[in-house]
């Protein structure tokens, strides 16, 4: 289904970790949804 809010995939991960091999430290990352994904949910409610 094609939308005009937005114009790739839905696809975003809030948040991303693993361990590292070499050390086995975990590291972790956090991202809030962008802007063109939060108007895309906007626009569908």
């Amino acid at each position: 289904m094609k939308s005009p809010y937005l114009l790739r995939q839905f696809l975003h991960a809030s948040r991303l970790g693993f361990k590292l091999p070499s050390t086995g430290e975990y590291v972790g990352f956090e991202s809030e949804l962008p802007p063109d994904l939060t108007k895309a949910l906007e626009n569908i409610v």
